[in-house]
């Protein structure tokens, strides 16, 4: 499958309910949010968003008509952009609030502002849905930065292609030291036959031995290999490569394959 992703859109908005440092500029800081929707099917919602920075006072929010289409379609990233009177200093948290009881799903939130120097990744790491019914999910999402490390993925597919959630773990055991991101690429196709690169960011740190693989969509995918290799900081960085010996596919429907597979060193 092939998921398209729609044209990216930047709103603007004013919001409502700011603390941290006031500016003499009322346009001093702009705040950039960008949304990448999961998979699956996908209603629009309302959303609103509240911006943590270092220390536990300082954040900004913006509430009000920050709106995805209906029927968003997985993979679709959505750009949010917000000036405010308000510095925060470097952002390490989002808070997600929806208004809509309409079904949605977030893989990853990426934010800045222009008084920081790059990107910061968030990622839903329990892959919660968000609604105001109960039934459906949760209405507020907090996501925050999980570490500075950053990590390449490299996936050697071998037949057809998924949406994959990717766990890096220390130990077999995930309850225990764990990064988590999504292997999706906005705009590209994610999984061809042969080989495709992933990007990890805001990770937290130490040497990979396993990783595990999830997925909660019917699509199956068999893959040969998965590499990740850490590339910032890269002092003792290594390759590891966790190969399908078994030729194992992954697939949330149990007559075609497994949930998730959990793969270690040796």
């Amino acid at each position: 499958l092939k998921p398209k992703a729609l044209k990216p859109k930047a709103l603007k908005t004013k919001g409502t309910e700011t603390k941290g440092t006031e500016t003499k500029d009322a346009a001093t800081v702009t705040y950039t949010v960008k949304t990448i929707t999961g998979s699956g099917y996908q209603n629009g919602t309302n959303i609103s968003f509240n911006l943590l920075g270092w220390g536990a006072d300082r954040n900004v929010s913006f509430d009000g008509k920050n709106t995805l289409e209906k029927n968003v379609k997985k993979g679709a990233l959505d750009v949010f952009e917000f000036k405010k009177p308000v510095k925060i200093g470097r952002i390490t948290c989002v808070i997600l609030t929806t208004t809509s009881e309409d079904a949605w799903k977030v893989n990853k939130v990426i934010v800045t502002s222009s008084e920081m120097n790059g990107e910061i990744h968030l990622y839903n790491q329990d892959g919660k849905w968000m609604s105001t019914n109960v039934t459906r999910g949760v209405n507020e999402l907090r996501l925050c930065s999980q570490g500075l490390a950053m990590y390449q993925v490299l996936v050697k597919t071998t037949e057809e292609n998924i949406d994959a959630k990717i766990t890096l773990s220390r130990f077999k055991d995930t309850s225990r030291t764990v990064s988590l991101g999504f292997l999706d690429n906005y705009s590209e196709d994610n999984f061809e036959n042969g080989v495709a690169k992933f990007t990890l960011k805001n990770m937290q740190m130490y040497d990979v031995e396993c990783i595990t693989i999830t997925t909660k969509v019917d699509d199956k995918w068999l893959f040969d290999w998965i590499k990740v290799k850490r590339t910032f900081p890269r002092f003792r960085a290594k390759e590891i490569t966790f190969s399908n010996k078994e030729n194992v596919w992954i697939s949330s429907d149990e007559k075609e394959g497994v949930r998730e597979m959990t793969l270690c060193q040796n």
